[in-house]
Formats: structure tokens, sequence, C-alpha cells
């Protein structure tokens, strides 16, 4: 589980999902639940998220190696789910806020000053200059609100994971926890968000060209949560290592046992 990526061990981890058993059917599940998310909102989405914290758990609480668990432990994946979101959405409010804000301050002259009736010469500056004021008000809001998204980003990595290894909601705000994680392993987690971002921006190209072609222009909607769970499955593995290489160093314990140090690789 080290973070130091060679182009095999990238290569390996971007097969995984196809090379084990089942694997391509256990992706289209995914995908169909992602579909199914279109239509009923937020229920098939905990479903997905609780499979993921599946997959991550096995790596941080085993050491094992990536895989695909069944899909059979409806339950278990639905509290899990339940967990990560609910601690994903906290953690995301001070973002959300920012930046709605900021869309606000952008758009909130071009409906309220038109309610004052068409600028005369006289108040011409002055209704521009409220416009402006607003336009680079809400952009300067806005721009902090995504300067901050990325260190939420960063953050949230071994927040996940420490929801995850301890099957607990509230561990997710037991900050001196998984800080010492995020600090012991910071390169990891940077690794971990750089990959998955990277895969992502990768895998959308890929999707746009096909997008322009009159056949898979159909399947765009199937194509693009393929995308999404093949990129889910990649980012918790990602995750998950970096957590558990993390934990290691700092001499965690889960579930009340130590997590054995990492074998020597000769």
């Amino acid at each position: 589980m080290s973070t130091g990526f060679t182009t095999q061990g990238l290569q390996d981890l971007l097969a995984f999902p196809f090379r084990v058993p089942g694997g391509k059917v256990k992706l289209l599940i995914a995908a169909a639940l992602g579909l199914a998310g279109f239509i009923v909102p937020i229920l098939p989405g905990l479903f997905l998220v609780g499979y993921g914290g599946l997959i991550m758990r096995r790596i941080i609480r085993e050491h094992g190696e990536p895989y695909l668990p069944e899909w059979d432990n409806w339950s278990e994946m639905f509290m899990l789910g339940l967990r990560i979101t609910g601690a994903t959405f906290i953690y995301s409010l001070p973002v959300l806020l920012l930046v709605g804000a900021g869309y606000l301050g952008m758009m909130a002259p071009m409906f309220l000053l038109p309610l004052g009736g068409a600028p005369s010469r006289q108040n011409f500056l002055p209704f521009f200059g409220i416009q402006l004021a607003g336009m680079f008000g809400g952009m300067a809001v806005m721009g902090i609100g995504f300067i901050v998204a990325l260190g939420f980003f960063l953050v949230l990595l071994p927040v996940i994971g420490h929801v995850v290894a301890t099957d607990s909601f509230s561990a997710a705000f037991r900050v001196s926890e998984w800080w010492k994680i995020l600090r012991a392993n910071f390169g990891g987690f940077v690794v971990a968000l750089v990959v998955t971002a990277g895969v992502y921006a990768a895998l959308v190209l890929i999707a746009q060209g096909l997008y322009m072609t009159m056949v898979f222009c159909l399947l765009i909607p199937l194509l693009m949560t393929l995308v999404g769970a093949y990129i889910m499955v990649i980012g918790d593995v990602l995750i998950a290592h970096a957590y558990a290489e993390g934990a290691t160093k700092v001499g965690a314990r889960l579930e009340n046992q130590p997590i054995p140090p990492e074998p020597s690789r000769a």
C-alpha cells in the first residue's frame, strides 16, 4: 500500500475491476443504480456509496487486495452509505454556502435592479456600478469557495476512511483522530486525490469524444453511469490505501486491534 505509484501498479489498479470474478457484472449493477438515481433520488446513491465503503473496509481493516464485494448485503450498504453521505454533507456545508452566496451575489443585481425601471442618464453609472460590484463580488466569493473546496476534498478523504474504519458516524467529527492520519500520510492522500481526478478527466474526455458519434450519443446516460461507478471504485481503493498507510504510521487501532506494520518489499 505504498503511495509511490509505478506504471505497472497504476495499470493493475485501473484494470482490477475487470479482472476480479464477476467484476463486469458488478460494475453494471452499480451503473444501473446510478441510472435509477435519475428516477428515485438519494436512495440508490446511498447504496452505491455504501458499496464503495465495503470495498474500503477490506483494505483498511484486513490489508486485503482490492476487490468488488457481492451485491447482497443491502442493509449494511445502506447504513454505511448513510453514515458516509451524512458526514460528507455536513463537511461540505461551508463550501456550498460560499459558492451559493457568490452565485446569488452575481445574479441579484440582474434580477433586482430592473424592478426599479430602466436606468436614466443620471443614474446609469450607479446602476452599472452596482451590477459590476455584484458580479465581481460574487465571483470573488465563489473563487474563495472553490479554493476552500480544494482543501475540503483533501480533508474529506481521511474523514471517509475514518467513518469506514470505525463504523461510526460520529468518528467523522473526532478531528484529532483522523487529522493524525492525514498528517502521517499527507502525500498519499494527495496522490489519491490527483489520480482519481486524472482518471475522471481522462474518461470524461473519452465520453465527450464518443458523444460526437451518432450511435454512442444514444448510450451517453449508461456510459456516464458506468464511468461514475468505475471512478468510484478506483477512488475508494486509493482512499483506503492512503488511510490504511497513514493509520499504520501513527499506530492507530481499528476495532481495538493494532494495525500490523507493512511487510517489507524486497
